[in-house]
């Protein structure tokens, strides 16, 4: 509710990042009945991100996204 909003959207994907103090989050959903994928924002694939739920690393200059799936990443 409270922090920095930066959006990344596109027409198939709502992507944004919220940041307070030193955490960032970086949400990735894809709003369509078909997979896609989406380039990150270069100046984002330069932070650490892991996938909030499982811990997993994520990297890299884009994410496959199935129909309908979310990610939450963390640094």
């Amino acid at each position: 509710k409270t922090g920095s909003y930066n959006g990344y959207s596109t027409s198939a994907v709502s992507a944004f990042t919220m940041e307070k103090d030193t955490e960032k989050v970086f949400v990735v959903a894809n709003l369509t009945n078909a997979a896609v994928t989406y380039t990150v924002p270069p100046h984002l694939t330069a932070t650490s991100w892991s996938n909030a739920f499982t811990g997993a690393t994520v990297s890299g200059n884009t994410i496959t996204l199935a129909p309908y799936q979310y990610m939450v990443l963390q640094n």
